[in-house]
């Protein structure tokens, strides 16, 4: 397994440990340049996030239900105000 891919495992690990204790605290990312954006839930579908100007893809884990973004650290703070993410439905990992 890449380092990549052990990147996203982390990360929809992390959410999902997140979801079963429900605890809406987050933290700083492993990597500095980027930070990781978990669905909450599986999703049927992959979709992109328009941000800042940027169009970041959705891509899955796996296990192909969650999907991930992989958003570079200078607008993850914009990225965390799109609906989604303000609703829940993408949820910003801790690893």
């Amino acid at each position: 397994m890449s380092k990549k891919d052990e990147a996203v495992e982390k990360a929809v690990k992390s959410v999902k440990d997140k979801i079963r204790e429900e605890k809406p605290e987050t933290s700083a990312p492993k990597k500095p340049g980027e930070v990781y954006f978990v669905s909450a839930r599986p999703e049927p579908i992959s979709f992109e996030i328009e941000s800042v100007g940027h169009k970041i893809k959705g891509y899955w884990d796996s296990d192909h239900a969650h999907l991930c973004w992989r958003v570079p650290s200078n607008i993850a703070d914009r990225f965390a105000m799109h609906h989604h993410v303000q609703t829940g439905r993408i949820i910003r990992s801790e690893g």
